[in-house]
């Protein structure tokens, strides 16, 4: 009996044993998984190849790691328990955060991990390129809209760089834009190498591109390569970035002047897009002060209130490797009408006023890239429309219709050789329906126009091919670019042929010196050629550009550059019979040098700046027989010094001064005028030197603050822009009286006015 109670209890013994032991051994094997994405806090940006570390809490041993995916994503497995997710990247703050992993796990984590530094812009990285401009300064969109005193106007910012300057009534804004001594028609604007009607609300109000849509603005002073043509002084062009494909986002901007919004992302695993709209407030603002000061004398009675608005559209679709689609469309619309019970009505004249101006773009491009050849084929159309109404003989109706076609092609036959070639067609049609008198040119004066009366009712054709073909060779230390452009000009009957060439020599890894030399050809401005305005069969204006200098890095991010150049015009039209304004020849000549120097330390986490001086002479003669004098647009100083630092992520300050001299004009104070009873007008006899004064010298200091809150699925940012901030005068021309007995000085708006910017953005 005891033998069979001591084996029941050994047997017992083992069978608990066994037990015991198996269900620890399945306790041991319980794991749950832990799986979850990490992103950017505040811009929602999935972030790769980011290390997870798992620390048990009671034992504070790392117990499992993990590495991020391209998409954010991440999994790792552990025993159920408490643990700490550990999370120390580059560039962010050290992220904890406490999890309960259960046996059965609930949906998967979502870490928001603090970057130490904020940037809500999207950035693409690019491979550095080999430089085949001599000229060339590109601004990335993350300064150009956080410049002092730009208001977020991608354009504004470019008037910063050596070379360039602007003389327009709203101070840096708009129409007006000087490059090396040469006016604004002289030089070329584009949106991915295709230009279009206005940059510009109202000429210079406010810029129409939104500088969320823009990836980079590459402007070239001179000496530009052959595949540029049809411009005698610079380049601009703005280049439209991609929508972003990895979730929707965008933006909500409420500012002083007006109000955007953009939306963007993917549509489809191929297809992304964007679109953006914007409304102006400059309604709104005229209304206010109507109401404020109810008493007022008024000088002007809005029939239609100042509005406008713009809106554009992007769609991106990713046939295959090196194969893509965009189309891109940008629209615009002003429009105005007031009545100035001051303004005597006439034969010519009414009191009324009304003004409207809207366009629609549309661009395609198909870029294909296969091994060494590179191709962007890209067509655009645009339906413009002007028009401008002051009375039974004073009007003007311009409706253009624009075709282009260009194609660019790219074949790199080995590491140091490469052959760039492109092809492009540009027609228009414009149909004109105008009554106008005759406008001064560059460098005259007032004169009687009313003794010729232009009307026009017709519709126009004009075609432009147009061929380029550039060889960069790389020869050890040296770089060799040689270079062709040439178009026709049909409607004149005009063939052009401009040779261009680059040099560039590597002294050291950190210094290299460079030169260009090549010619220039524009087709004359279309009121200069086109009949009964001007003189059909004009040949295109001419420039010879001629440009030396050096560059050196002493960092990575901080460089100097120095410049040299000379231009010299020929063909410049001219009127030069003084009975008949409509007679135009190219008897004009001029000439333009002067030098650069730019000290810039490139866009960091932190801070970005440069210092710009520019000295410049430009000067033209008007027939053989002529004295020389100033081009309208000359400046000879300019000075301009920008700096913006982020002492932390919420926190960003702006600094900008500016120092430029005055333009010439020419003084009619006190000169003889002779009265004109019919329409009531003293019109200034004056036959001596041109441009023979200068308007005063200018300086001003702009300063900007933003203010930076992180949320969990946006960023909020608000910006304080001061624009001239003690109101330095600047004087943008002279006006006189009735009988040219008294003058007084033209300002800026900004002069006058105080132009502070306050806006919020929220980017989501």
């Amino acid at each position: 009996m005891i033998n069979k109670i001591i084996l029941s209890t050994i047997l017992l013994w083992i069978y608990a044993s066994g037990f015991n032991s198996g269900h620890a051994s399945e306790v041991r094997n319980a794991v749950t998984a832990i799986s979850g994405t990490v992103m950017e806090k505040g811009t929602r940006i999935p972030l790769p190849d980011i290390k997870i570390y798992i620390r048990n809490t009671d034992t504070h041993q790392i117990t499992a790691s993990s590495i991020t995916d391209s998409d954010g994503h991440f999994q790792c497995s552990v025993i159920p328990g408490k643990y700490t997710v550990i999370i120390a990247a580059s560039g962010y703050d050290r992220f904890e955060e406490e999890i309960d992993a259960a046996a059965d796990p609930e949906s998967p984590y979502l870490f928001r991990i603090v970057p130490q530094v904020l940037n809500p812009y999207r950035i693409v990285v690019r491979q550095k390129k080999k430089k085949s401009e001599i000229s060339k300064q590109t601004i990335s969109p993350q300064e150009a809209a956080g410049l002092p005193g730009s208001n977020r106007d991608v354009l504004r910012s470019v008037t910063n760089l050596p070379g360039v300057n602007s003389v327009s009534v709203f101070n840096g804004y708009g129409n007006g834009i000087v490059i090396r001594g040469s006016a604004q028609e002289d030089s070329l604007f584009t949106v991915n190498e295709h230009s279009i009607p206005e940059f510009y609300h109202f000429g210079g109000f406010e810029s129409i591109i939104e500088p969320e849509m823009i990836d980079s603005i590459d402007y070239n002073a001179g000496g530009f390569s052959a595949e540029y043509g049809n411009a005698m002084g610079g380049v601009i062009s703005m280049n439209i970035r991609d929508p972003r494909t990895d979730r929707i986002g965008g933006y909500a901007n409420i500012g002083f002047l007006s109000s955007s919004l953009m939306v963007e992302g993917p549509a489809s695993e191929k297809d992304s897009f964007y679109f953006s709209l914007k409304r102006g407030f400059l309604d709104q603002y005229i209304r206010i002060a109507e109401k404020v000061d109810e008493n007022r004398d008024n000088e002007i009675d809005f029939v239609q209130y100042p509005v406008y608005y713009d809106g554009s559209f992007l769609f991106n679709h990713h046939i295959s490797k090196g194969n893509e689609l965009k189309l891109i469309n940008i629209n615009s619309y002003d429009t105005f009408k007031f009545t100035d019970p001051q303004d005597p009505v006439s034969e010519r004249y009414s009191d009324t006023l009304k003004y409207t101006q809207k366009f629609s773009t549309f661009m395609g491009e198909w870029h294909y890239t296969q091994g060494n050849l590179k191709s962007i084929l890209s067509p655009m159309a645009t339906l413009s429309r002007l028009s401008w109404d002051q009375g039974e003989r004073s009007y003007h109706n311009q409706e253009v219709k624009t075709f282009s076609l260009s194609e660019k092609t790219e074949y790199r036959l080995n590491q140091t050789h490469k052959l760039n070639g492109g092809v492009r067609l540009d027609s228009a049609n414009v149909n004109l329906n105008s009554n106008t008198m005759i406008l001064e040119k560059e460098g005259e004066i007032s004169y009687d126009h009313y003794d010729l009366e232009l009307k026009l009712n017709r519709n126009f054709h004009f075609f432009f091919p147009a061929i380029y073909l550039m060889d960069q060779v790389s020869i050890g230390k040296f770089t060799v670019t040689p270079g062709i452009h040439s178009f026709r000009d049909i409607y004149n009957n005009h063939n052009v042929l401009d040779p261009r060439l680059f040099l560039r020599y590597q002294v050291t890894e950190k210094t290299a010196v460079k030169t260009a030399a090549g010619q220039y050809s524009q087709i004359p401005q279309y009121d200069e050629f086109l009949e009964p305005w001007g003189t059909r069969g004009l040949k295109p204006e001419r420039s010879i550009h001629t440009v030396a200098g050096v560059e050196h890095y002493f960092t990575d991010d901080l460089l100097i550059d120095i410049q040299a150049y000379h231009k010299k015009f020929t063909n410049l039209a001219v009127r030069n019979v003084e009975d008949d304004p409509t007679f135009y020849s190219n008897t004009g000549t001029g000439r333009s040098f002067g030098a650069e120097i730019l000290l810039r330390h490139n866009m960091t986490d932190r801070f970005f700046g440069w210092i710009a001086y520019s000295y410049s002479v430009a000067k033209r003669k008007d027939g053989p027989d002529e004295p020389e004098r100033y081009f309208d647009s000359d400046i000879p100083h300019n000075l301009i010094t920008v700096v913006s630092y982020k002492p932390n992520r919420y926190w960003s300050f702006g600094f900008r001064y500016q120092y430029a001299s005055g333009t010439p004009y020419t003084d009619l104070l006190n000169v003889n005028t002779i009265y004109d009873t019919d329409n009531n007008e003293y019109i200034p006899q004056y036959a001596g030197s041109i441009n023979n004064k200068r308007l005063p010298s200018h300086h001003q200091i702009d300063f900007r603050i933003d203010k930076y809150w992180i949320l969990n699925n946006v960023i909020l940012s608000t910006y304080l822009d001061f624009r001239n901030i003690f109101q330095n005068k600047y004087v943008t021309s002279i006006n006189y009286n009735e009988d040219y007995t008294a003058q007084e000085e033209q300002v800026s708006v900004d002069s006058e006015i105080p132009m502070i910017f306050l806006g919020m953005k929220v980017d989501f």
